[in-house]
């Protein structure tokens, strides 16, 4: 993968830095061929930019406990339980979270779709290809026949 600069990647639904973005991929492939899981964190009182924006300023990398780890991600309930209540006393909150498509593209899975809890999280996929992250696609979600409206999508070079 490329170097990204450690500046902005302003998005139109997120803002990553290129350490951000690095860190991410980097954690997609250590976790391959299982699909790797996190949690996206931004302010709480940060509510969108002008162009629909939101700022992550941390990223929680999550253990996958499904038991179809090549399919599909679970996070643990007491690990988002546990990453609410430290948000609180931090001023933060999960604006999203990501995952990892083994040898599949980035693309909304059935899976994924089947998932949705709340309307308000960014989804960002990432295709992991033969262990090399290749494509990140940023989603929101919306009430539709597919559930997705792809925002974003990042080359990863």
């Amino acid at each position: 993968m490329k170097n990204l600069k450690p500046s902005f990647l302003k998005l139109s639904l997120l803002k990553l830095s290129g350490r951000q973005i690095s860190q991410i991929s980097a954690y997609c492939e250590k976790i391959y061929p299982e699909e790797a899981c996190g949690l996206l964190i931004g302010a709480a009182g940060e509510g969108k930019d002008h162009l629909g924006g939101r700022t992550v300023c941390e990223v929680i990398f999550t253990k996958n406990i499904s038991d179809q780890p090549t399919i599909r991600f679970d996070i643990d309930p007491a690990v988002l339980l546990a990453v609410m209540k430290d948000g609180r006393m931090k001023g933060q909150k999960i604006i999203g979270h990501f995952h990892s498509h083994p040898d599949q593209n980035a693309e909304a899975s059935e899976n994924d779709r089947a998932m949705i809890s709340d309307g308000n999280l960014i989804w960002l996929i990432v295709s992991v290809m033969r262990g090399r992250a290749e494509r990140m696609n940023i989603y929101s979600v919306h009430k539709s026949l597919d559930g997705f409206t792809l925002k974003q999508t990042l080359e990863l070079l």
